[in-house]
């Protein structure tokens, strides 16, 4: 009964502060109060141990809702780029994840192999070019003279290495991917329509 009462007690209590707040405090009290109730939990990256977690690294990383403690982020894209040559649907992530990175990705040493380099450049002149900017200038003509030791264009998707799937790939490359030696299969489009599904304009702001 007294728990009752002390229960009946608080609700008129409750009632009797928010008669005397104005209209606009309650507002504000109900809007924080419904921001804290839908705001997302805050998911934390790691440095990938397995392939999953590798993909959720890749979609995530970078986008407002993350918060990585990752101590080499820069190696994490690396692997993800010899990753991606075994699935196609990670490699559309890398321009989106090289443009939310692209701060401290500008910065770091890109010390790949000659191969890694020629998908790698690839994937920033994507990015870059989607996001309007020049900033990566200095960093796709290291890559490229890193690439430039490739002589003969290779297959990116291993899956496609057949004959058959050869020469249809080689008529789907771009030129941008030709450029970088590559071998790929896929419209440069195909990478950009993903690339702005996922960001918003402001997101695509020229550093």
């Amino acid at each position: 009964m007294a728990r009752r009462n002390m229960r009946e007690l608080g609700r008129k209590g409750g009632l009797a502060r928010g008669d005397a707040l104005g209209a606009r405090a309650r507002t504000a009290i109900a809007r924080r109060a419904a921001g804290a109730r839908w705001k997302p939990d805050v998911l934390v990256l790691d440095t990938p141990r397995d392939h999953a977690e590798l993909q959720c690294f890749v979609a995530q990383y970078g986008n407002g809702y993350a918060r990585s403690i990752c101590n080499d982020p820069t190696a994490v894209l690396h692997r993800a780029v010899v990753a991606s040559r075994d699935d196609a649907c990670l490699a559309r992530m890398l321009p989106v994840l090289i443009w939310r990175g692209r701060q401290e990705f500008l910065q770091a040493e890109h010390d790949v192999t000659k191969h890694t380099a020629c998908a790698l450049g690839y994937f920033f002149e994507l990015a870059f070019r989607f996001g309007h900017s020049r900033a990566a200038k200095a960093t796709i003509e290291h890559l490229r003279e890193r690439a430039s030791t490739v002589k003969k264009p290779f297959v990116f998707f291993r899956l496609m290495d057949a004959p058959f799937l050869r020469e249809r790939a080689t008529e789907m490359t771009s030129p941008t991917a030709r450029a970088w030696s590559l071998i790929l299969g896929e419209p440069d489009e195909s990478y950009e329509s993903y690339f702005r599904k996922k960001l918003d304009g402001a997101s695509l702001a020229s550093l």
